[in-house]
């Protein structure tokens, strides 16, 4: 029969092995992160938060659907600032399909421009005039429109 002095030693160092286990580095393979890259955050319209993308299902056709979030940190709720995409800025999304996949490697690239005009420029109010009831409204003032290409 072991001693309880032996097995405390054995229960003691299997206790610090499995310490050891959960406190060491994880290899970046393994590791995900939201930092941002030290000069996108000099540029907040540039900056992509997450890209989101859905499977939804039309007439029995399945579609991708992908958002692409920009600004960091910021909410409708924070006050009457707006954020609008940059005209200067070529926003990209790339995706992976088929034998891509495994290797991720890109597949299609979308690239979003953006071009900004303002019904009026003699105001405070940039992004509206009064209430808005439709899109192209009177009192709508910014309008953004965007083209879509995909270069491959």
């Amino acid at each position: 029969m072991k001693s309880s002095s032996s097995r405390l030693k054995r229960a003691g160092l299997s206790g610090l092995l499995v310490l050891g286990l959960a406190t060491a580095p994880v290899p970046a393979l393994l590791a995900s992160s939201h930092m941002d890259a030290p000069l996108v955050t000099l540029d907040p319209a540039a900056n992509t938060t997450d890209v989101y993308a859905f499977l939804t299902e039309r007439g029995g056709q399945k579609y991708l659907q992908v958002a692409l979030g920009v600004y960091p940190h910021q909410e409708p709720g924070i006050g009457p600032n707006k954020y609008n995409f940059d005209d200067n800025i070529l926003y990209q999304i790339f995706i992976s399909r088929g034998a891509d996949l495994a290797t991720g490697a890109d597949s299609v690239a979308y690239q979003f421009r953006f071009t900004t005009t303002y019904k009026s420029q003699d105001t405070i109010l940039q992004s509206y005039l009064g209430v808005v009831n439709s899109v192209g409204d009177a009192n709508q003032n910014l309008t953004q429109n965007y083209t879509v290409t995909t270069p491959r």
